[in-house]
Parts: C-alpha cells; structure tokens; sequence
C-alpha cells in the first residue's frame, strides 16, 4: 500500500504553491476548530510580542506542593479553576500589518502547571476573525476557531500542554475590533490528568517520536480489544467529562453516555442526552447555568488494543459548549461525616449537551427490565469507561446480582452489581455505563470495591455497584422524601420516554438521524494547513507541520527539480503533527515536499543553501 502511495506522490504536478481539493464546508463541530497556522507563524513583517500575564492562585500551589489532597468522593480531582475576571484584549499586543490585517498575541502563564484551559464568560469573534491557542514549542495548536464555532457566548478550549499557553487572534482589515469579546472568567490548572498528552506535546518529547501511550495499570484492558468490538456502538457512546463549577472549584474526570430518547425522531423532539452520575457533581447543581462549563470529548481511545499512538485533538473531538440540566437523585441521598463514603439510594444525573453532536456517533438506547439476573439471554454484560482520565478502557462479566446497595442497607436493590472477568473500574470510571448482552445501557457506575491488582494500581476493582435505570425509572424515593424536587426533575421515564410509550426498552439510534442537533463536519484542507520552516534552510534540517480537521494518514514524498525522489515517509494517523526532517545529505538547491492523503494532494517548494 506504501509503494502504491508513493509512486502516486511521484505523478502530481509540481507547482510552487500549495493545491489541494476542497469541498462546502458547513457550521463545525465545537473545538475541533478548522485547522490551519496563526499568521504570526509565518508572516515576514515583525509581531509585536506580549507581557507574559502570570497568574498565581494559593490554592493551585497547595495542590502543586502536596499541601492540600484531592477528594476520594465525586469526580476523579485533576486541577483547580483559577479565578481570573479579565478582558483578555487588554493584555496583550496588536500588530498592523502592511495589507491592514491585525495579529493580536497575549500570552498567560500559571507556574508550574501541567496544563491550562481558558473559560470565557463572553466570547464572540466577529467575521473575518480567526482564534488560535497553542503552547510555547508550539507542537500543540488549536483552532483557528471563527464565528462558526458556537452560538454561545461562553466558551472553553482542550487544554493546552504546559505551564504557558499563547493565544493569537487573526483580523481581517475590515473588522471592528470593538465587536470582538475575550472576556476570561477563570483557568483551568491542571496538576494531573495530562499525562498522554504530555507524552505528545511536552518540550523533552523528540519530534520525531509517536510514543505509546500507557494504561492507568495492567489490570485495566483497552476499550479496543477484540471482546468490546460486540458492542462498537456503546463503546463509542461513552465519552469523558471535564467537569468544573466555575471559579474557585476543582476540577476533576469522570465518565458518562450519549442515551436515546422516544422522542428522537425526525421532526419530533430530537435531544441529545448524556447519562452520568449524580455524585460527579458534588454541588448537586439543578440549573443549565451550572454545567455551562462541563466538557465532554468524544472517542478519546486507542485504535488498537495494543498501546499506540495516541489520540489528537482531530480523532478525539471535545464538545466545549456545556450542558442543560434534565434530571437527578438527590446527592447524597444521606447525611455523611465520611467523604470517602457517601450514601446513595440512587445515583444517575442526565444532561442535554449543547452545540451540535459530530457526525457518526450513536445515541445507546436502554433497558429498564428488573430481570437481568433471571433472563437466559443476558449472558454476558458490558462496561466502557475513563479510570483517572485515561484513554477508554473495557470491563466484561458475566456474574451480575439485582441486589446491590450502595453504602446504604435503608432501600435494597438499587444498584446492579457486577463481578468482571476482565477490566475493572477505578475513579474517573464514575458515571460510567453498564450495558447488557443486546447493546443497551441498564446503569451507571456508582463504584465499587478493591479487587485484585497489582500495586500499580491500588484502587482499582473489578467488584462494580452500577445504579439501576429501572429504580431510576420513577425513582420513588426522591419522590416522597425530597418533596421540593419531586417530579421530572428528579427522575428517567419523562425525558427518557417524552412519548410516553410505556416501553420497557428502546433501542439505539444513529446521532445523524437528528439533524436538528447533529452537524456533519465537511473537511478542507486548504493552504495554511501545511507549514515547512525555516525556508530557506541553512544546515539542510527543515520542520514539517500539520493542522487539520480531520485525522488522516499524510504519505509525503521530497523531489528535487528533475523528479528524482529523495526520501519519503509517513505521517501517522495525525491530524496535527510536527516533524523534523534532516536532509543534510542533499545539495543545495530547490526541493518539493509532495503530500497525499483521503483529504487530497498538494505540493510545498522549500530551498536549501548550506
């Protein structure tokens, strides 16, 4: 397939400009951004540099230095939300350039952490005005997101590896300035948690490197391995959440489902819900405005069982736009002294996401049926989550009792307890679906007991208390004993079931069957989106950078002006890729870098002049 690649490389017409196809694009999937460098990366004319801002927060330091330990109840902490209130346009730098366009450049530093999210509390880029984030060896880039990129005026972005994240805007000559908003609200400190994407985007990682990825422990077992394939559709529904409460909180994983609903047909009322746990919100919020800040990405998994390349902003999209409150049990269901050991008769939180879903998910339809344990066709059962926030993982059993509890002996049966054979749960699993031998989700993962494992991996366990959909379903005792949040609010069958069908099941269906909340992303690769430097090269060594929408395999291939190939390799499954190519061995003289991939070909003249 490579020799076959290549030899094509060889026939496309050389040119000294980039070409590559294009199609119609339509509005795009939020964060994704649409690919392409800020022009500060290769524009001529000198760009006038910002002050660093350097935030500290007291709070974020005790984390950093041991002094303050993360909770063991709610959400699996990773950083804390760093209050900053400011109009980020006011510390930074603008540069006019000769065509009258703008570059505005700030950058903001938080010593010491591992990696930093910036959440707006206004946000708007007018037309003509691109936005990209990218940290300081600038491998990692976001963006450029526009006035595509949402309809909300809060935003969030992925966080950015490092304790530094530069910010450009791009401006065309005919915009207002006065029409754009970057107003902060807070930053998301990362002390943990980025550990793969470190291993992509840190300083000491060579360029040239695609490094593995580890599990959490060797007891846990990737969700590509070859016994989750059964259910491809439930295993892609399950996405990781970032959660935070906004300024002054901490921020911690956990994991959850894309749910099905009667109501999502053509034409009716098409809802894009997501199953998680009430205890991942420690706050037991009840209004949108309090999720506003979540964010949840999609296919953040290996594509092998095997350790490999890990996922890119590209292959693993994150939904930054937040949520709307539908339903929860009331946490904790029991005064508790200990944290460690809250009392739950149920445990399930439901959410609305906001901003379109991408293309090619599914929303995993449910069973409610109180007789799992009893019904010869439930043989063997699922569970696809995020210990600590790594890549997905895959749990598998086939022991499972319909009498759990969950540190609580006042209401029996609420929770499905499950034995696994293989995989396990650990936290950051929270929230996490259980789903029978058809495919359809009948909990969500409340936690568990320590199971066996190496010391590697000291709270993991394979003993696993899922909180019921069934009991969920009317969830009685939040009705008569919290009075105040009796109804809809409070439990499944009125969002889950809006037709009142009465239906003890239902079944899963394509996310792209609703088009009023799925917006399919048509890629372009355009010219920005290929970045050779430095031109002219002066020791014959030249860095070759990608930023695309969409995750593609780039087979490349360098010719000199008679045709003669060179070299030639690969860019692997990357959607954004930084390489260093030494071709010190070659004359001076002209050169082309010959690209081809599904997204199109193209074609980039570079000089060297040892």
């Amino acid at each position: 397939m490579l020799v076959k690649k290549i030899e094509m490389l060889k026939k496309v017409f050389f040119c000294t400009s980039i070409f590559f196809l294009s199609v119609g694009a339509t509005k795009s999937f939020s964060q994704i951004g649409g690919g392409g460098f800020p022009a500060s990366f290769y524009s001529k004319e000198t760009i006038l540099q910002s002050n660093i801002l350097k935030i500290s927060d007291a709070t974020f330091e005790e984390y950093i230095s041991g002094k303050r330990e993360t909770k063991n109840s709610g959400a699996y902490e990773v950083g804390w939300s760093i209050p900053a209130n400011r109009d980020l346009l006011n510390d930074g730098a603008w540069t006019t350039l000769a065509d009258g366009s703008k570059i505005f450049k700030a950058s903001i530093s938080v010593p010491n952490a591992k990696a930093l999210a910036l959440y707006y509390q206004d946000f708007y880029l007018p037309k003509g005005v691109k936005l990209f984030l990218y940290n300081n060896n600038k491998k990692q880039i976001l963006g450029a997101f526009d006035n595509t990129t949402t309809d909300s005026r809060i935003f969030s972005n992925q966080p950015i590896i490092g304790d530094l994240v530069h910010l450009e805007l791009n401006v065309s000559n005919d915009v207002d300035i006065a029409d754009i908003a970057l107003k902060l609200n807070f930053i998301g400190a990362y002390f943990k948690g980025v550990e793969n994407e470190s291993v992509m985007y840190a300083e000491d990682v060579p360029l040239l490197n695609d490094p593995p990825i580890g599990a959490t422990a060797s007891c846990h077992v990737n969700a590509m391995c070859p016994q989750g394939n059964a259910q491809e559709e439930a295993r892609k529904a399950t996405l990781r959440i970032v959660i935070t409460g906004g300024p002054g909180t901490s921020m911690g994983y956990c994991s959850g489902t894309l749910i099905n609903n009667t109501g999502n047909q053509p034409n009716v009322t098409c809802k894009p819900l997501f199953l998680t746990a009430s205890h991942c919100d420690s706050e037991n919020g009840m209004s949108d405005a309090h999720f506003q800040y979540w964010q949840f990405r999609f296919n953040y998994q290996m594509d092998a069982c095997t350790n490999g390349n890990a996922p890119t902003e590209g292959s693993s999209p994150t939904l930054t736009a937040g949520a709307k409150f539908k339903s929860r049990s009331y946490y904790p269901t029991f005064a508790s002294t200990n944290p460690e050991s809250s009392s739950l008769v149920q445990d399930f939180l439901l959410l609305e996401l906001n901003g379109p879903l991408p293309s090619g998910y599914h929303l995993v339809g449910w069973n409610r049926a109180t007789n799992l344990t009893s019904d010869p066709s439930q043989s063997i059962f699922y569970g696809f989550h995020h210990p600590s926030g790594d890549v997905k993982k895959l749990s598998l059993g086939t022991q499972i009792s319909g009498n759990g509890t969950f540190n609580q002996n006042t209401v029996l049966s609420t929770h499905w307890k499950m034995v696994y054979d293989i995989g396990g749960t650990s936290p950051g699993s929270s929230g996490s679906g259980l789903f029978d031998s058809r495919g359809l989700l009948v909990g969500d993962l409340s936690g568990g007991a320590t199971g066996n494992c190496p010391a590697d991996s000291k709270k993991f366990g394979n003993d696993a208390l899922y909180s019921k959909i069934s009991y969920a379903w009317e969830n009685a005792f939040d009705q008569t004993e919290f009075p105040a949040h009796a109804g809809a609010t409070s439990r499944l069958k009125d969002h889950l079931d809006p037709l009142n069908l009465g239906l003890t099941s239902l079944g899963t269906t394509e996310s792209d069957n609703c088009s009023d909340f799925t917006s399919v992303k048509v890629n372009q690769v355009e010219k920005l989106d290929l970045y050779v430097f430095p031109v002219p090269s002066n020791d014959g060594k030249i860095n070759i950078q990608l930023n695309v929408d969409k995750v593609s395999d780039f087979f490349a291939s360098i010719v000199d002006v008679s045709g003669r190939e060179v070299k030639n390799f690969i860019f692997n499954n990357r959607s954004s890729n930084l390489k260093s190519i030494d071709l010190s061995q070659l004359t001076n003289g002209v050169y082309f870098l010959t690209l081809s991939s599904e997204l199109g070909q193209g074609q980039y003249k570079f000089v060297i002049t040892k």
